[in-house]
């Protein structure tokens, strides 16, 4: 509690401190409970300040100054005699008059000069600083947490109180220079007049080098010593604190310092409540609250300690608002009104905004750009940044829908607009929300922080215009994410316009390459089809004869001698079994070499059939055939080739994958037949160059490319091999 006596009021007035003592008038408890004292007092206040004004200009004599001087001291005089006679008890002055507020929450964003008359719950700490100021105080230091409420109580707590009596000058900390050079007066020089200087955001300066700090510093402590009538006031993120004091204390700086704790119940419930019981904001808002209701809502947040309180909040009672604010008749805050927008956290609420605003801008949530624009709005100390109009416009240059984007952010409370001049410039709407922000975009997987991350990797190098290429890959992640994130620089655009052209030669040559290959594959393709004829066709028409000649030669000597002898009669009949065995050997690889004729008599499955029982017959592994729809038969030609392919695929996991069970799956769904084979064998890596080299491939692919197929392949080492091939057809 801050006291003053009669006689120490007698004594301001008598030095001439006439602003002095009707700002401590204007702050005694005895005046602000009477109304015809408080209102004398103001009209006092204007004289004072139309006194002053003319004598700055010199519109009046001498004479006359202090004739109204005079005048003015013996009214205050008679006002100070009929108080009583006990210390009296200071408390906060009235607010000057300030436009009507719009609303009576202002949602997420800090409190401004504006709001001063809708900030409530505060007083105590605003009774604080404020009494240390009208004690002299030279240095204060303010400090909590990020998102407790720092800025929002100098802007619509302090400040507002003091500029009657004193120069007030508001600095957020953003250029170090910017801030020394106000200290210094180059932006105030006035140094007759009672000043406070207010930096904000101090902790933005310890990423200068220490040398910097230390110079922002002592140009704190010479700017005090030079001017007897300035009071500065520091705020700054409560990890900072340590670090400031050393920095005072090593320069033999004196200060006081409060901390800026988190909203508590009561004051919760006063920042609630304090629309609806304030007069002239009942008259203003026709706001009525439900009984109970603040105790249930500050219980309800108060339960995550960890929370951003003063924000939550305000974003919560901002939504109630806008839900009620239309009615005709009276706004009502109840229990089933609140239970619709309850919060758990400040992410949660961000992640809510951010799903509301994917309903009007789904590619532009999606690609990441939201996100994107929500980073570039903090620093690197992880709080709220401001940025011009020319600033955002130009870094979002090829985003067509830029200013709406931007103005639904605002209407979500995301960003807010200062308003400074003739751009708009936008901040984000909480220092709190930075460091949700910012590790968001880091663990971001959209495509947008995808392709900033490439890019940015290579950010030094760029910058010195070092040869830098991009993978194919990495190209694709950049193009696919240009729209998710800023617009690139000239020698980013280069640098990728370089990896393009590569990426575009490599691929015509690429492309010239496979012409080849698959013209090398259909040639080889088509002289093996050749020479498998030929050779099916010679093992028929010639080794054939010779063993149906060598049949008919042995069993005419079998006619003409009988072979009396038993033992060569035995081995007569052993040659003639292995010449027939020889002779069916003959007659079954002619027929799968020239299997045309075959599968033109009994057709695609009961060839397969045929395969099929031929191999598990030989024990060389499990194998497993399923067909499915294949009652209409396939034109011959197509029938050869599909089973050319699945000759093809079986004969690899005999030899290459030593697979023990093989599964084949053939079905016609539509206008398709869809071929699956499935091994248990080695597997192998599909990127290896073996693979993609190996005969047998190319000749799977050259028969499935004729056919106007695909196919895709499912492999690595140690876990067997699953093909799936699509051929289209006909009716």
């Amino acid at each position: 509690m801050y006291l003053i006596t009669k006689q120490e009021l007698h004594q301001l007035i008598a030095e001439n401190k006439t602003l002095a003592a009707i700002e401590f008038l204007r702050s005694a408890s005895f005046i602000q409970r009477n109304f015809e004292l408080s209102r004398e007092l103001t009209v006092h206040l204007a004289s004072f300040q139309s006194y002053s004004e003319d004598k700055r200009k010199e519109t009046s004599t001498s004479e006359e100054l202090r004739v109204r001087k005079n005048n003015l001291h013996h009214s205050l005089l008679k006002i100070v005699d009929l108080l009583p006679n006990e210390n009296l008890e200071l408390q906060l002055p009235p607010l000057p008059n300030l436009p009507r507020p719009k609303y009576p929450f202002i949602g997420l964003r800090w409190f401004s000069r504006e709001d001063a008359p809708i900030f409530f719950g505060r007083e105590k700490e605003i009774q604080k600083l404020y009494n240390w100021i009208l004690s002299g105080e030279r240095l204060v230091l303010l400090y909590g947490q990020s998102g407790v409420g720092k800025s929002s109580l100098l802007h619509a707590g302090l400040l507002p109180r003091l500029e009657y009596r004193w120069i007030c000058h508001y600095l957020r900390w953003n250029s170090g220079k910017g801030v020394v050079n106000s200290l210094d007066g180059t932006q105030i020089n006035v140094a007759d007049k009672e000043k406070v200087y207010v930096i904000d955001q101090l902790e933005e300066i310890f990423t200068s080098s220490s040398s910097e700090v230390k110079e922002i510093f002592s140009s704190i402590k010479s700017t005090l010593a030079k001017d007897g009538n300035l009071q500065i006031v520091l705020s700054f993120r409560k990890e900072f604190l340590a670090e400031t004091q050393d920095m005072l204390d090593d320069l033999s700086i004196d200060y006081s310092s409060i901390l800026l704790k988190p909203l508590r119940k009561r004051e919760l419930v006063k920042a609630i409540t304090g629309v609806a019981f304030d007069p002239w904001l009942k008259r203003r808002f026709n706001l009525e609250i439900q009984n109970g209701l603040p105790e249930k809502i500050a219980d309800h947040i108060l339960t995550d300690e960890e929370s951003h309180i003063a924000p939550l909040l305000q974003i919560l009672l901002r939504k109630m608002w806008d839900a009620v604010k239309d009615n005709n008749e009276d706004k009502i805050f109840d229990s089933n009104l609140y239970s619709g927008f309850q919060e758990q956290s400040l992410t949660s609420m961000l992640s809510t905004q951010i799903k509301e605003l994917e309903k009007k801008f789904p590619r532009e949530v999606e690609s990441g750009l939201v996100l994107d624009i929500l980073k570039f709005f903090t620093t690197v100390r992880a709080t709220a940044k401001k940025a011009g109009e020319s600033e955002w416009r130009s870094r979002y240059a090829h985003i067509f829908s830029i200013d709406s984007l931007i103005q639904e952010l605002e209407h979500l409370f995301l960003l807010t607009s200062l308003d400074r001049g003739n751009q708009a410039t936008i901040r984000l709407a909480h220092d709190a929300l930075a460091p949700i922000i910012i590790e968001n975009f880091n663990n971001s997987d959209l495509i947008g922080q995808r392709a900033f991350r490439l890019i940015d990797s290579k950010r030094i190098d760029i910058a010195s215009d070092r040869e830098v290429e991009f993978s194919n890959t990495d190209l694709d992640t950049i193009l696919q994410g240009e729209y998710g994130m800023r617009k690139l620089s000239d020698k980013e655009i280069h640098i990728i316009n370089v990896s393009s052209e590569r990426r575009n030669k490599e691929r015509k040559a690429l492309e010239i390459l496979q012409e080849r290959d698959e013209e090398f594959t259909l040639a080889l393709f088509q002289i093996q089809e050749e020479e498998r004829k030929r050779i099916g066709r010679d093992l028929h028409d010639r080794v054939g004869s010779m063993l149906a000649t060598i049949k008919l030669l042995l069993s005419s000597l079998d006619n003409k001698t009988g072979f009396p002898n038993l033992e060569n009669r035995k081995r007569f009949q052993e040659s003639m079994s292995l010449l027939n065995e020889a002779n069916e050997e003959v007659r079954r690889l002619s027929h799968n070499l020239s299997s045309d004729s075959a599968l033109s008599t009994v057709g695609l499955v009961a060839q397969l059939q045929d395969m099929v029982r031929v191999i598990q017959e030989s024990g060389q592994l499990m194998i497993e055939l399923s067909t499915f729809n294949f009652d209409e038969r396939l034109d011959v030609s197509t029938e050869v080739k599909i089973y050319r392919i699945i000759q093809e695929l079986v004969s690899n996991a005999l030899k290459h994958a030593k697979a023990t069970k093989l599964l084949i799956q053939l079905s016609r769904i539509g206008g398709t037949v869809e071929i699956l084979v499935e091994d248990d064998g080695f597997g192998f890596d599909i990127n290896s160059l073996s693979y993609k080299e190996g005969i047998g491939l190319r000749n799977i692919k050259g028969r499935i490319s004729e056919l106007s197929g695909d196919i895709q392949i499912e492999s690595s080492v140690g876990r067997g091999t699953k093909i799936n091939i699509q051929i289209p057809i006909e009716g």
